[in-house]
């Protein structure tokens, strides 16, 4: 797991107010923004393809895999990962990745 995910968990089970959250919160923005500049132009209009091609309900359901706390993740739609998985964005990009892992790992834990 990147240590991008692990923060976001962290975050997560922070209360909303707490300023260690927000701290955090805001060096994780800070970071992704800096790594937006080291990103090969052809990659990232690749990864908006694939992301564009998945519909908006599959959209929907990994903007949720990414955001919510791991408490709310029974409101994803397994099948919406394997469409992700099919169009191959958890191989363009790490935190996709690790998020559907953990996600899966919570399935079998859950299930």
């Amino acid at each position: 797991m990147s240590l991008r995910s692990q923060a976001l968990r962290i975050a997560s089970t922070l209360p909303t107010g707490d300023p260690a959250r927000r701290k955090l919160l805001v060096a994780l923005q800070e970071k992704k923004a800096r790594s937006l500049d080291s990103v090969d132009s052809y990659d990232l209009i690749e990864f908006g393809k694939a992301y564009c091609g998945l519909g908006n309900a599959v959209q929907e359901q990994l903007d949720d895999l990414l955001t919510l706390s791991e408490r709310q993740w029974a409101e994803i739609n397994p099948n919406a990962l394997r469409v992700i998985q099919r169009f191959r964005l958890d191989r363009m990009h790490e935190d996709i990745a690790d998020a559907i892992e953990a996600y899966e790992e919570w399935l079998e834990n859950e299930g």
